[in-house]
């Protein structure tokens, strides 16, 4: 019987470490291969959509998203869910995360109206949206003006809303003409037409008389003309006869 050297056992255990070692090795990587391969091309299983969600359609928010699903979790392209979701009128922002290993998270950011402008909505920032239907926002005040106004009639009726506030008046319609006249309606039916150089004196010449001595005739009051350089005119509805009204202090 033969007999090896302690050499030439000590070399055969330290090539069976390594080729198990190797062994081992090459498994972990294929199984590692395999396992980003099969993350790739995962399918997405399911899509959630959150955010303070009023008044978007959700069934249809949830067709627009699935519409731009293409292809596995990793290849979704990411951008065309968003624009996806960003393509519905009520949707303001939108966010899209992927979560491992299947799913996809969009989180949407409403618009928030502040008044009607035209047939559509204003935000504050004076974007204009469309929605399919405003008829749900018909108490929001009514502002109108030319193309590329929207900012200027916006921050006019938060100037006129702050000035009429002590008579407890609210803007219910404010108008800039072709003319670039302003035409003012308040909630109790009153008009007042402001011209085309908006008189601040004025207005709170007229806040201070209605606050005083014309205070019992607010209800009489059809139209007030505060087109003039100091000064106003007060419309009556009964008789219609005008009524001249100093910058009254």
């Amino acid at each position: 019987m033969a007999y090896l050297g302690n050499d030439v056992v000590t070399k055969l255990m330290k090539r069976s470490r390594l080729l198990l070692t190797t062994l081992a090795l090459s498994i972990l990587l294929i199984a590692g291969a395999l396992a980003i391969y099969e993350s790739h091309n995962r399918p997405v299983t399911s899509v959630r959509v959150g955010g303070d969600i009023r008044f978007t359609d959700r069934n249809e928010l949830q067709v627009r998203i699935e519409s731009k699903i293409k292809g596995s979790l990793y290849q979704i392209d990411v951008a065309d869910v968003r624009n996806g979701a960003l393509s519905l009128a009520w949707v303001k922002d939108a966010s899209v995360r992927r979560v491992w290993p299947d799913a996809l998270h969009v989180s949407v950011v409403e618009r928030v109206p502040v008044a009607r402008w035209g047939g559509g909505l204003i935000e504050m920032d004076a974007t204009v949206f469309f929605p399919e239907s405003t008829q749900a926002f018909q108490d929001l005040p009514l502002l109108q003006g030319p193309q590329g106004t929207e900012k200027r009639v916006l921050d006019r009726y938060w100037s006129l809303q702050q000035s009429l506030k002590p008579l407890n008046w609210k803007v219910r319609e404010l108008t800039l003409s072709a003319r670039r006249a302003w035409v003012l309606n308040v909630d109790n039916g009153i008009r007042l037409n402001l011209g085309q150089i908006v008189n601040d004196v004025n207005i709170a010449s007229l806040v201070r008389a209605l606050q005083g001595q014309l205070g019992d005739h607010t209800n009489q009051i059809d139209q007030v003309d505060l087109r003039y350089t100091n000064g106003f005119t007060i419309l009556w509805k009964r008789n219609l006869q005008a009524q001249s009204g100093g910058a009254q202090g």
